[in-house]
C-alpha cells in the first residue's frame, strides 16, 4: 500500500501554496497534481493541496517535473536562493540538467546563499563545463570566506566567460520503474500493508509506531514512555508535550497501514497533565490522499478521561468534500495510512498521555 511519510503531512495552513505543477502517476493509474520535493530510493516526498505527504517509490509508475510551471510559482518573495537551490537538487535527481542549471543560474544571483551551497553549485557547473557559471558561483564562494585558498585557485585557473541567461526548458517525463513489476492480465489482489510490518490492529498502537509531532501545527515533542505497574508489569504511553506557537493545536501522527473497515469504534484513555482543558479529534489520511477529521472530545485539566470512543460509522468527519464541516462518513477506511491527533490546546504547555488505544467490532463490549 501507498505509505504517506513524515516529514509530511496535511496542513490546513499551506492551503494558500502555489499551485501544484508536477503529475505523480501511481502503478494503479491513479494521478495526482503534486509539488515533487525529494525523491530517494525508497519515498518521494511532495507536496499536496493539504500539505506534504511521503509515499512509497514502489508504488510510483512516472513522475512528471514541470520546470516551467515550478520555476513561475517561485515568482517574487518566493524566488529565494535556496528554493532556487532545491529545485535545482531535485531537477540533478532527475537527470534534468539544463533545468538545474538554469535555476543554480538565478540561485547565484541572490543573496545569503550559504558559503557549502555555493560551492556545490560551483562544482556542478564546473562538472558540465559550464565554466562561466563555476567561476561566479566561486566567486561568490570566495566573498563569503575571502582567505580560502582553495577557492581562490579554483577561481585564477577558470577562463573569464559570459554566463548563459536564465531560461525556462520544456517540461520532461522521468518514469520511475516500479520495485514489482505490473502484472495487468491478472485479477488484482487487496492491497497488503508494507511498511510498518503487519501487526493486529486491536493491539494498542500508542507503543508500536513512530510518532512524529507535525510540522504544520505548534511546535511540541512526542515520545513513547514506559510507566510501571504494580504487579511488576510495564505500560507504554504516547506522551505528547505541547508546545508554543502561531496555531491552534498541537498535532502527533504515524503511519499505520490499517484497514479500519471492520471496526466500528477507536477506543482509548487520555490524561491531560496541563492546567487547562483541551479538546482532542482524531483524524486519517486514506487513500487516495483523502484528510478527514473527528469530532473534538475535551478533557479536563488533570483528569484522566478513560474509554473515549470516536465512531467511526458516524457522519461526522470533516474533509475538504464536506467544507469541513463535521457531516461526512469516514470514507476509504479500508485503506487508512495515516492516524492523527490534534490537540487544541489553551494552555501552551504540559503533556498529554495517550494509552489504550484499540478498535471494537459491532458485536463486542
Amino acid at each position: 500500500m501507498y505509505r504517506l511519510a513524515y516529514a509530511a503531512m496535511i496542513a490546513f495552513t499551506l492551503l494558500c501554496l502555489p499551485s501544484r505543477a508536477d503529475t505523480i502517476t501511481f502503478v494503479d493509474d491513479i494521478e495526482m497534481n503534486v509539488d515533487v520535493l525529494r525523491v530517494d530510493e525508497k519515498n518521494v516526498e511532495m507536496r499536496v493541496k493539504y500539505g506534504t505527504v511521503v509515499v512509497l517509490r514502489s508504488r510510483v509508475k512516472k513522475i512528471e517535473i514541470d520546470y516551467e510551471e515550478r520555476r513561475k510559482s517561485l515568482s517574487g518573495a518566493n524566488e529565494t536562493g535556496m528554493e532556487l537551490f532545491k529545485l535545482g537538487q531535485l531537477c540533478e535527481q532527475f537527470e534534468l540538467l539544463k533545468e538545474a542549471a538554469d535555476a543554480y543560474r538565478t540561485a547565484i544571483t541572490k543573496p545569503n546563499l550559504p558559503a557549502d551551497v555555493l560551492l556545490k553549485i560551483g562544482e556542478f557547473f564546473e562538472k558540465q563545463k559550464l565554466l562561466g557559471e563555476a567561476r561566479q558561483s566561486y566567486e561568490k564562494r570566495l566573498e563569503i570566506d575571502k582567505d580560502n585558498e582553495e577557492i581562490a585557485k579554483k577561481v585564477a585557473s577558470l577562463p573569464k566567460v559570459e554566463p548563459m541567461k536564465p531560461k525556462y526548458p520544456v517540461k520532461r517525463v522521468e518514469p520511475v520503474k516500479p520495485d514489482v513489476p505490473e502484472e495487468p492480465d491478472k485479477p488484482k489482489e487487496p492491497d497488503k500493508p508494507v511498511e510498518p510490518a503487519a501487526q493486529d490492529v486491536k493491539d494498542g498502537i500508542e507503543g508500536t509506531q513512530q510518532w512524529r509531532i507535525q510540522t504544520w501545527a505548534n511546535r511540541g515533542n512526542c515520545e513513547v514512555v514506559t510507566q510501571k505497574n504494580k504487579d511488576g508489569s510495564e505500560n507504554r504511553m504516547l506522551a505528547v508535550d505541547l508546545g508554543a506557537g502561531n496555531h491552534d493545536k498541537t498535532v502527533v501522527g504515524a503511519f499505520v497501514n490499517r484497514d479500519l473497515k471492520p471496526y466500528k469504534a477507536m477506543v482509548l484513555d487520555i490524561y491531560n497533565d496541563s492546567d487547562k482543558d483541551v479538546k482532542i479529534s482524531f483524524a486519517v489520511i486514506t487513500m487516495p490522499t483523502q484528510y478527514l477529521e473527528s469530532k473534538a472530545v475535551t478533557i479536563p485539566a488533570k483528569k484522566w478521561r478513560r474509554d473515549i470512543a470516536f465512531d467511526l460509522d458516524a457522519e461526522e468527519y470533516k474533509s475538504e468534500a464536506t467544507n469541513w464541516v463535521n457531516k461526512g462518513r469516514l470514507e476509504n477506511r479500508e485503506r487508512t495510512q495515516q492516524f492523527f491527533f490534534l490537540i487544541y490546546n489553551a494552555a501552551k504547555e504540559g503533556t498529554i498521555y495517550i494509552d489504550s488505544i484499540s478498535f471494537k467490532t459491532a458485536d463486542e463490549p
